[in-house]
Parts: C-alpha cells; sequence; structure tokens
C-alpha cells in the first residue's frame, strides 16, 4: 500500500497536514502532519509530499537500532520505543519525509490502512494504491 498523489487536484487547503496532524498528535496543526505541502518555484502548483513505502527503504538500512522495518504489506514502520532519535534515517531518506519530533523519527505509517489525509482531501488528490513504489 502507499498513498497516490495527483498534484493537478491540490489547491493546497492543508485539510490533509491537519487531519494528519490530529490523528498523529491529537492537535489540529499542519506543521505537525506527517505530509507536507510543495508550493513550486512558479507558485502555480502545490504538491503534497508523502512517503512513498520504497521498495528497498534507505532509512531502514541507515536505523541502526533496528526500530524501521517494513511490513509484508509494504509500509514501512518506525517503532517510537525503539527509536534512539539519531536522526540518521531522516537524513538517508530520498524523499525528505522522516521529521525529528520529540526527540525521535516519525513517518507516515498510512493509519494503519486507512489513511486521515485521503479521508480529508477534498479534491482527491491523495488516494491510497494497493501496490509498492519502486523507490
Amino acid at each position: 500500500m502507499r498513498l497516490y498523489v495527483d498534484a493537478s487536484l491540490c489547491t493546497e487547503c492543508r485539510l490533509c497536514q491537519l487531519a494528519c496532524s490530529f490523528e498523529k498528535t491529537g492537535a489540529f496543526n499542519p506543521r505537525h502532519g506527517l505530509l507536507r505541502i510543495d508550493v513550486r518555484k512558479s507558485g502555480l502548483i502545490s504538491e503534497p509530499i508523502v512517503c512513498v513505502q520504497c521498495e528497498n527503504p534507505l532509512c531502514v538500512r541507515a536505523c541502526v537500532v533496528g526500530a524501521i522495518t517494513k511490513g509484508d504489506d509494504g509500509v514501512v514502520v518506525i517503532a517510537p520505543d525503539k527509536c534512539v532519535g539519531c536522526g540518521r534515517c531522516a537524513e538517508a531518506c530520498l524523499h525528505d519525509v522522516i521529521v525529528m519530533q520529540e526527540k525521535k523519527a516519525r513517518k507516515c505509517d498510512l493509519c494503519n490502512g486507512s489513511p486521515k489525509c485521503v479521508a480529508a482531501c477534498p479534491t482527491r488528490a491523495l488516494r491510497i494504491v494497493e501496490e509498492v513504489s519502486q523507490g
């Protein structure tokens, strides 16, 4: 499973970030969402930047304590109880989607198969697909 992004449908409303932040932190704060909206230099296109659940994730290899694993469903998850907050996974991530918050690495885990960002997106710029990317 992974998120599919259609940037042409993104209106930069940030409802996805609000839904994510509320699900993960209990507060509506787009800066605490585990995805971001990238506004291209032209200022005309906004694109949600999400974890693509890489086929061979560099973050898994970078984690020296084994806190990051890839499940049979293709979802890459971080075990917060094992994370020591070194940040190596965030440095290794090619998509810059791992964030360090409260001395722990955090990333999208697809909300156990029911991503709140997808449910909140009014234009369907975000959708869930049942395939693993080639990242």
